[in-house]
């Protein structure tokens, strides 16, 4: 956590009042079998170039501890990104470039992708609007929605038939 007590130091250099709920963070990381999963919080873009740079220093850390070096970059809770925001995505990529490993953008927001696909992102990595397509598009096997058995239908529908007959 004291990566997000620097980062809020860093902020109050910037121009403006910014305010932040205490817990929280630029970013959080997490772990799967088969996969890894980024976030960016819109507190990301609120950072200066140090304060992004110190960020990109942590997740790199998490990065290089993955077993199954497969990274989902969620920017769902972004609406912008700036010039450090797009530099910390590209050291990311660069990082599981050299494990080897992959990476997958889900970007739902039409105007983070379009400032993506400008800065020609798209050619290095799959830009994608849904978490099941980045997921998809690192070949991670989508867990299925449990279907009802048909025994665990017959079940239901003989009790509430019990229940329903009159005695």
């Amino acid at each position: 956590m004291s990566m997000v007590k620097n980062f809020r130091s860093g902020l109050g250099r910037l121009s403006g009042a910014v305010s932040v709920e205490s817990h929280e963070s630029p970013y959080q990381f997490d772990r799967f079998s088969n996969y890894a999963s980024l976030t960016l919080n819109p507190l990301i873009n609120e950072g200066q170039w140090s304060n992004v740079s110190e960020v990109g220093n942590e997740i790199l850390n998490q990065i290089q501890g993955l077993a199954v070096p497969s990274l989902v970059v969620d920017l769902s809770r972004l609406n912008y990104m700036g010039s450090p925001q797009l530099a910390l995505l590209v050291r990311i990529w660069k990082s599981l470039k050299k494990l080897p490993g992959q990476m997958a953008v889900h970007c739902p927001s039409p105007a983070v992708r379009e400032i993506l696909c400008t800065a020609g992102l798209r050619s290095l990595w799959d830009i994608v609007e849904t978490h099941d397509a980045a997921l998809k598009s690192l070949g991670v096997p989508l867990k299925p929605r449990p279907a009802i058995s048909v025994w665990n239908w017959f079940c239901t529908n003989v009790f509430r038939l019990v229940r329903l007959r009159p005695s």
